[in-house]
């Protein structure tokens, strides 16, 4: 969960968890009324760190919906290298979107 004093802002977690590859995607959701206020930028890059060092991942990666230029912006932001693009693979709000996916490996988070 990520807060702000007593305020619920949105949620960040790694799922999917594979031990053996060492790698995990990242979810993120921000409410729409705290959007833009770099809760997000801070959540994915708090859990970036805790992903590889204390679960010893290698590689973290998230996809997100081509028309939320809002979640595009973070993980380009935070230097994760855009690896392509399924196409129609969300259904969202009645009609079908491509997803973005992005991925990160630990020791470019480290060159950071």
């Amino acid at each position: 969960m990520i807060c702000d004093d007593d305020k619920k802002v949105g949620m960040v977690s790694i799922f999917d968890i594979d031990h053996r590859v060492r790698k995990g995607e990242i979810g993120l959701w921000i409410s729409p009324k705290y959007w833009k206020q770099g809760y997000g930028t801070e959540a994915v890059r708090l859990i970036i760190e805790y992903g590889f060092d204390t679960l010893n991942l290698h590689r973290v990666f998230a996809a997100a919906l081509r028309n939320n230029p809002g979640s595009l912006k973070i993980w380009e932001k935070i230097g994760f290298e855009k690896e392509g693009i399924s196409r129609d693979a969300a259904f969202v709000k009645g009609e079908y979107v491509d997803l973005i996916n992005y991925s990160l490996l630990e020791d470019e988070w480290e060159d950071k």
